[in-house]
């Protein structure tokens, strides 16, 4: 299996918050204040995939790394990204808040996963970067997500299928902030891909 199919999983993540920031713009945009019987049901439909999956995703992470899917998410865009600064990488998350982020990537520095190094000519700055071995633990974490994305998520489904999720994804990038919105959440799937090889 390719770690790429687990790269499709992220898109149900990040529809769900794509879909809040419609409805909940519905009304100020002149949009309807109620939805039918049929929109409610894809709605939830999405909501209850998504609870799903992530419920497996997360208890997969919890049993074998004792860790979160956020946490995850962190380790696998610095893995992509190499060093970032904590503003950046905390902004850019989608699964988790940038508090919350600043005190797993502490957690992550002490237990060696990670490590700070300063910027220079401005010390003010820090970049946060994986040790040797926070790449050879990111490794692991990426293979055991891609595995229980890929057999809760993927397996399930056909072509035609994950064909129509990438169609309705795109729509629903155009629809919420397209030059903002769509890029930076598009971008964030990327960065559950593999480490580049050093």
């Amino acid at each position: 299996m390719s770690v790429s199919h687990a790269f499709r999983f992220a898109r149900i993540y990040l529809l769900t918050t794509l879909l809040a920031a419609i409805l909940g713009n519905m009304t100020t945009t002149g949009g309807r204040s109620a939805l039918t019987y049929e929109e409610e049901a894809a709605w939830l439909a999405l909501l209850f995939s998504h609870a799903t999956v992530m419920a497996r995703v997360e208890a997969a992470l919890a049993d074998r790394h004792g860790i979160s899917f956020s946490t995850c998410e962190i380790l696998c865009r610095l893995a992509k990204a190499g060093p970032t600064s904590v503003r950046t990488l905390a902004g850019e998350l989608v699964s988790v808040s940038p508090s919350r982020a600043s005190r797993v990537i502490q957690e992550l520095v002490n237990e060696g996963h990670l490590r700070r190094q300063a910027v220079q000519n401005d010390g003010r700055i820090s970049l946060i970067s994986l040790t040797p071995s926070g790449r050879r633990y990111t490794a692991a974490v990426q293979k055991t997500f891609a595995a229980v994305a890929y057999e809760h998520f993927v397996a399930p489904l056909d072509e035609t299928d994950l064909a129509n999720m990438r169609r309705i994804w795109d729509k629903l990038c155009l629809a919420v902030e397209p030059r903002d919105r769509a890029g930076s959440t598009n971008e964030s799937i990327h960065h559950m891909s593999a480490p580049e090889q050093s």
